[in-house]
């Protein structure tokens, strides 16, 4: 669960004409790029700069930086220590606190659902894949009667904000139209777009996706609050009172949406962001872990 508040965020590149983008290539470091532009026919030529345009400038240039600098650094590891962790059953104590903030409507889902099924062995959005054995129950409909089930509990129907991208936007509409939302209040799931970064080769370079398109691949989790600015949810959610999100992702069926005692804990804790793991099956099991690298939670 996190809360969160308007950052600012950066514009587009803003080019109005082929010199625009010539220009911008040739200040970026884009030299390869600039000599396939310049002897494309026009009409590609535009389609092009079109697709050079929904590049964030600032961004861009962050993102080439790290490129550039690579990443095989050896890491000191006398700077990495463990973090505290506590287990569930020693929250108690702030059960009570979370409730009272879930009755008052303060806290929604958020669902990171981006991805495709095809790991799966499924030809569609990752949520709509039938995960439950016997019943067959798509993840999306797991999650959504989860939720309808948390609003009869705790006296409020909780808001439901789904992160989607461009490969499953409409699909995962369709699948919620399809099933009538599970009974859900419609006016209070949101659907957004999750934002996209230029792709790069190891020297820097801007990749395409095709002769005249440029490449471009999702944000990740980063990017949540950005997607949500750009939609126009954040100021939703001050409107409603919404003041923190359970964020999960589409394939976690497990997930507790709702958990009292794990909000009611990160309230005390004054936190931006808390977080559940479990542990590890094994040293050569190949997930990630949280640590402290410097002091700082990574």
């Amino acid at each position: 669960m996190f809360m969160g508040q308007d950052p600012s965020f950066s514009c587009s590149v803003h080019l109005s004409s082929l010199d625009d983008a010539l220009s911008f290539l040739a200040a970026n470091g884009q030299e390869p790029l600039l000599q396939y532009l310049k002897h494309l026919p026009p009409a590609r030529q535009k389609r092009l700069v079109a697709s050079l345009a929904g590049i964030d400038l600032n961004e861009f240039s962050r993102m080439r930086h790290v490129v550039l600098q690579g990443s095989d650094v050896a890491l000191d590891l006398s700077r990495i220590e463990p973090v505290p962790v506590i287990s569930r059953d020693s929250l108690g104590e702030y059960e009570s606190v979370g409730e009272e903030t879930l009755r008052q409507g303060k806290c929604a889902a958020l669902t990171v659902a981006g991805g495709l099924g095809s790991r799966l062995g499924f030809d569609g959005p990752k949520g709509c894949f039938s995960i439950m054995p016997l019943s067959g129950k798509s993840l999306f409909a797991v999650f959504a009667e989860r939720i309808q089930r948390y609003g009869e509990r705790f006296g409020f129907t909780p808001y439901w904000f789904i992160m989607t991208s461009d490969a499953t936007h409409q699909q995962t509409q369709d699948f919620f139209e399809t099933h009538k939302f599970w009974g859900l209040d419609r006016q209070k799931v949101f659907f957004f777009r999750q934002g996209c970064f230029p792709v790069f080769d190891q020297a820097g370079h801007l990749l395409l996706a095709a002769e005249d398109r440029i490449c471009f691949a999702p944000n990740g989790h980063g990017g949540v609050f950005e997607a949500l600015a750009e939609a126009g949810l954040l100021s939703l959610m001050r409107e409603k009172g919404i003041e923190y999100l359970s964020y999960f992702q589409v394939d976690n069926p497990l997930v507790r949406i709702f958990d009292a005692r794990f909000l009611g804990y990160h309230l005390a804790e004054h936190a931006e962001i808390s977080t559940k793991v479990v542990w590890k099956r094994g040293p050569d099991e190949n997930v990630g872990v949280f640590a402290r690298v410097d002091g700082r939670t990574t």
